[in-house]
């Protein structure tokens, strides 16, 4: 394991602060290591990890149905209710709604609904909490308020689940979209709200304290990097309770790893002091959490003035900066042997300049998945997509699944171990409304509100945002950035520097492709691209070749590659690029009409091989002496979580990532071969990479149908014989019904399409001989297609045990955050 050496900017102070608490660290957490330092993090300073408060209401809500997290068995109904009030509809017969109150109590639960129209006059709905039953409810056509009483003994600490019941015959059939509905549901109210607020108070002198009012409290989650222990003072302002739990959770699940609770409860007098020294467990298999939770039967509020975590080190955990670019494939550049020059901020960083030195280059990286949520997910998680059920494939409808809470997120480790955190992003498909901002002290999407391509924005936007938040930070705290921008993602739209720089040699074009198309169909420019920046081509064209949209594209890359040298350089100029893991990559990369698709969404190399350079600091240069500039073992984004964890002092035994740490590569030596997996896109597809060989399985009869009946598994003349001129035009549901009514066996087209693609695809490929992956041996090889299919389902294996520990939450995109996606193509 790699140990971080002590930042010079500290060392000065660390005997003194070594001297005042090595005692008490003996006496209360055992016996140090030799060398060991102590590091201290104000946790007042920083968000809770959990407040525990009266939320006093479920709505739902635009971006979703209910709060993200907060319902399954839902659907947004796209329209408002009585006294206009937007109304969930539920759409299983058991749906359930999850929430956390302060405490176990006796509530009466007040649920505001209605059947619909179109069903009984009344039905009876069961209700049940945490599996306790509360009763039924009796509801009408008429919007009405209804009351269950909860009895203290049904509340659980933490989340708590509410659940409906409904019988299927009592739930119609709404006509629009042929999906059953029952009970329209506009509130659940159950208490008060109560806040917990940080303030300043005095006398008798000012100091920083958080105010949490009776019945409510916080916890905060602590990786430790070594022995430990947290120091707690409270000052009480009525009389009252406080009861102090310590355990660890599953980093994996969030749940308890044992059925032990270290808790003890202080009874304070008002206005009573009361401070204590709380060990921090040193297992490493779980996280640490400390709850603090106030009763006071006289309502009066606590105070926490001093929340203060101590604990061995070998020194400041290295600050990290990670920095994602949206769609930029590695085959378009130059650091990765691309003949055109498109990258030389890139090149220039990686070969150490700006910098500490030369950074460490992946030659064979790969995204998990061809697309950006499903991606970022992986690469947040450790995990692949569908593990947390991420859903991998992009569909039309959108509907997206939210990165679930109970996942253990980088940004929620890292702020666990004392790291500030700080998210500068510039797409919806990383936001805050998919469960992105998890762990983050601040989340700024701020750049989404740049239209994409106009001058200033994208990195432009999200770097100024990103840069101030690094300038207040306090000095010498370990941080960790995400910064994201969506520059190269289509339309491409090069800044005025590079228009034309690759488009004016542009000779021999290509063929053409119907323009206007969906983003789900083949031998079809997709409509967003329409708008991309082409020169001697006119974009409104209803043919277009693809060779133009890639010199756009090039020149994109190399617009943002000059504004992403001027962040470096800020970087630099701040010390960041020698105190700081830096690291660049991307969620996926983009087509150009090989395997006849523009754009991203398959599990092609094209799409998946993305940029991996890692920049170590000078702190840690030391052990890599020797390390090889370039590294041509096959690596991926699950890798990054494992292999920051190592590098910052963090164990990693007790993980289950679906990724392995790289800190090896980075000092030199040798990595193990293993296989590499990504799945999604268009239509349920998995890649499975071993060495040289790689298994490429597609369902294609599972896609939408303008997907499938454009797949190139079918051969071209079927398509011309029975449904000729579909791709002449830009295909989507009206067009394939309209071409398809013309057949005099409508009906049996679908049969016969399901039997030419024989689902499952298989493709085989030598990507030593074959990188494009152009030729198909899955016939020809059959026991090595047979080994990698064994290869395939291990690593599926790997997703259902991960599966069997996660709940699900999805979130249906409001209209506003559908039409950021739709400029976008998705």
């Amino acid at each position: 394991m790699t140990v971080p050496a002590p930042h010079p900017s500290i060392r000065p102070h660390l005997p003194a602060l070594a001297a005042a608490l090595s005692a008490a660290l003996l006496a209360s957490c055992g016996d140090p290591e030799p060398d060991a330092h102590l590091a201290t993090v104000d946790l007042l300073a920083r968000t809770p990890s959990v407040v525990f408060e009266s939320a006093g209401e479920l709505l739902p809500t635009d971006p979703g149905v209910f709060n993200a997290y907060e319902g399954e068995g839902w659907s947004y109904w796209i329209g408002v209710g009585p006294e206009d009030l937007l109304v969930g509809l539920m759409v299983e017969p058991e749906a359930a709604l999850y929430f956390t109150p302060s405490a176990p109590k006796d509530r009466t639960l007040e649920l505001f609904g209605y059947l619909p129209w179109n069903g009984p006059d009344t039905a009876p709905v069961e209700v049940h909490l945490n599996g306790v039953d509360l009763g039924d409810l009796m509801p009408t056509k008429e919007p009405a308020t209804y009351e269950l009483f909860a009895p203290k003994d049904a509340w659980l600490n933490g989340r708590n689940r509410v659940s409906f019941h409904m019988d299927v015959a009592d739930m119609p059939v709404k006509a629009e979209d042929g999906m059953a509905h029952g009970l329209h549901l506009a509130s659940l109210r159950y208490e008060v709200p109560l806040l917990v607020e940080r303030e300043v108070p005095g006398p008798p002198e000012p100091q920083a304290a958080l105010r949490v009012p009776a019945t409510a409290g916080l916890a905060y989650h602590l990786e430790q990097r070594g022995v430990g222990f947290v120091d707690v003072s409270v000052r009480a302002e009525s009389a009252g309770e406080l009861r102090l739990d310590t355990q660890l959770l599953d980093p994996t699940t969030s749940a308890p790893l044992t059925d032990t609770l270290d808790s003890r409860t202080v009874p304070l007098a008002a206005g009573a002091t009361w401070r204590e020294r709380v060990p921090v467990p040193r297992r490493f298999d779980g996280v640490c959490e400390l709850a603090l939770r106030w009763d006071s039967p006289e309502h009066g509020d606590l105070l926490v003035t001093e929340l203060t975590q101590t604990e061995e080190s070998a020194g400041p955990p290295p600050p990290i900066v990670l920095i994602s670019i949206d769609t930029l494939g590695a085959r378009h550049l130059s650091l990765y042997g691309y003949p055109l020059e498109t990258s030389p901020h890139i090149d220039a960083w990686a070969a150490g300049t700006p910098g500490p030195g030369p950074a460490v280059v992946f030659d064979a990286a790969r995204a998990n998945a061809p697309w950006t949520m499903p991606s970022f997910a992986a690469l947040m998680t450790g995990y692949y997509p569908s593990s947390a059920r991420i859903k991998p494939n992009l569909t039309s409808e959108h509907f997206a699944s939210t990165l679930p809470q109970n996942r253990w997120t980088l940004a929620e480790s890292l702020r666990a171990a004392g790291y500030h955190t700080g998210a500068f992003v510039d797409s919806p498909n990383v936001g805050g409304v998919l469960g992105f901002d998890q762990g983050f002290d601040v989340f700024d999407e701020s750049a989404t509100d740049v239209p994409h391509g106009e001058p200033g924005g994208a990195l432009a936007t999200s770097s100024k945002a990103a840069l101030a938040w690094l300038d207040a930070l306090p000095e010498d705290a370990p941080y960790f950035l995400f910064l994201h921008a969506n520059d190269v993602h289509g339309p491409y739209v090069p800044g005025d520097a590079d228009l034309g720089h690759f488009q004016a040699g542009l000779t021999d074009v290509g063929r053409e492709l119907t323009t206007g198309g969906r983003t789900d169909v083949f031998f079809q420019i997709p409509k967003y691209l329409d708008a991309s920046a082409l020169v001697e081509f006119d974009p409104r064209a209803s043919r277009l070749p693809a060779d133009p949209l890639r010199a756009a594209y090039d020149e994109t890359i190399r617009s943002m590659d000059r504004e992403l040298g001027s962040v470096l350089a800020a970087l630099d100029a701040r010390g960041v690029l020698d105190e700081a893991i830096v690291i660049l990559t991307a969620d996926h990369g983009e087509a150009f009409d090989q395997h006849d698709k523009l754009g991203h969404s398959l599990v092609y190399d094209e799409v998946l091989r993305v940029p991996l350079v890692i920049s170590l600091p000078t702190a840690l240069r030391e052990q890599s002496l020797g390390a090889p500039q370039r590294v041509s073992a096959n690596v991926q984004l699950v890798d990054l979580f494992p292999t920051l964890f190592e590098l910052v002092g963090l164990r990693t035994e007790r993980r289950d990532w679906h990724g392995r740490s790289l800190v090896p590569a980075l000092h030199g030596e040798p990595l193990e071969s293993v296989p590499t997996y990504a799945e999604g896109g268009i239509m349920p597809q998995a890649a499975l990479i071993s060495g040289d060989w790689k298994l490429v399985e597609r369902r294609p009869t599972q896609a939408p149908p303008w997907t499938m009946v454009s797949d190139p598994a079918i051969p071209a003349e079927w398509r011309d014989t029975h449904l000729p001129g579909l791709l002449d035009a830009p295909l989507d549901r009206e067009r394939l019904f309209e071409v398809g009514a013309r057949s005099p066996r409508p009906y049996q087209l679908y049969a016969e399409l399901r039997e030419l693609l024989d689902d499952p695809v298989l493709e085989l490929y030598d990507l030593r001989a074959d990188p494009l992956e152009l030729q198909n041996l899955a016939d020809a090889e059959p026991e090595r297609l047979a080994e990698l299919q064994t290869l395939m389902e291990d690593s599926r294996a790997l997703l259902d045990a991960a599966l069997e520990q996660e709940s699900a939450a999805q979130v249906e995109l409001s209209p506003e955050h559908r039409a950021n996606l739709e400029v976008l193509g998705y």
